[in-house]
């Protein structure tokens, strides 16, 4: 992991961001350090605090993949127009595994992503690789030379 932090500092700096943000907004460290507080302002601090929570969701998402890439797990994301049945996930996933980046990792984590603008086929991103079988890809080439010829 060149040039990357450990899963650890990026864990330390996730909860000094939390911490600091309770500290930073009266609301929330009002609601955290006073159990005398009302029903409504109670409501008000849940809401500060999930929004909060939300603008750190970027950094709790990159905080799991670090953690993944500590693990030697390489996640590979599948896009397509619906869910993919269980027995051609499991065939691309034995696929994946014999590439050189699922040879190279420790486990492999399918993510069916569902897009119906991908009309058909899949894209599938793993690694620094993008490897895009859409039927909208073929569509937009198709479209593409049929513009050049006229």
């Amino acid at each position: 992991m060149s040039g990357q932090a450990s899963p650890p500092m990026v864990l330390i700096k996730v909860l000094a961001t939390l911490a600091s943000t309770v500290m930073s907004r009266p609301e929330i460290s009002a609601f955290v350090h006073n159990p005398t507080l009302s029903n409504k302002d109670r409501l008000t601090g849940l809401s500060t605090l999930f929004s909060t929570l939300e603008e750190m969701e970027g950094a709790i998402q990159e905080f799991n993949e670090l953690v993944a890439q500590y693990k030697g797990e390489l996640t590979i994301l599948v896009t397509s127009a619906k869910p993919l049945p269980k027995d051609v996930a499991t065939h691309l996933e034995t696929t994946l595994k014999q590439s050189q980046a699922g040879q190279k990792a420790k486990a492999l984590k399918l993510v069916n992503k569902v897009n119906p603008s991908v009309l058909g086929g899949i894209i599938v991103d793993f690694g620094d690789k993008t490897i895009d079988l859409s039927v909208s890809s073929r569509v937009t080439k198709l479209n593409n030379t049929l513009q050049q010829s006229v």
